[in-house]
C-alpha cells in the first residue's frame, strides 16, 4: 500500500520478500541473523558485536564530528 505514495525511483529500491528463498537471492544466508533463517548468529550477538566496533572508533567519531563540517556557503542554491 505504501508503494503507491512514494516516487517510482524510491519504489524500485524497496523489495518485499515472502520467503527466505527470495531473500537469499539478494543476501547470502551467512549475513542474515538466525532469527531470520540465516547463519550469522543471534540478533543480540550481532548487535553487541557492532556496538563494540562503534565503541572502538569512539575517538574517531568525536574528532570527525568536531572537525568535519559542511561548508554551507558551497551548497548550490535551490531554484
Amino acid at each position: 500500500m505504501i508503494k503507491h505514495f512514494i516516487y517510482e525511483k524510491m519504489r524500485n529500491l524497496i523489495h518485499l520478500h515472502s520467503s527466505l528463498q527470495s531473500v537469499s537471492e539478494y543476501f547470502p544466508l551467512e549475513v542474515l541473523p538466525n532469527e531470520c533463517g540465516g547463519k550469522a548468529g543471534p540478533i543480540q550477538e550481532l548487535m553487541d558485536t557492532h556496538l563494540k566496533r562503534i565503541e572502538n572508533f569512539r575517538e574517531w567519531f568525536l574528532k570527525d564530528e568536531k572537525n568535519n563540517r559542511v561548508n554551507e556557503s558551497l551548497r548550490s542554491k535551490k531554484l
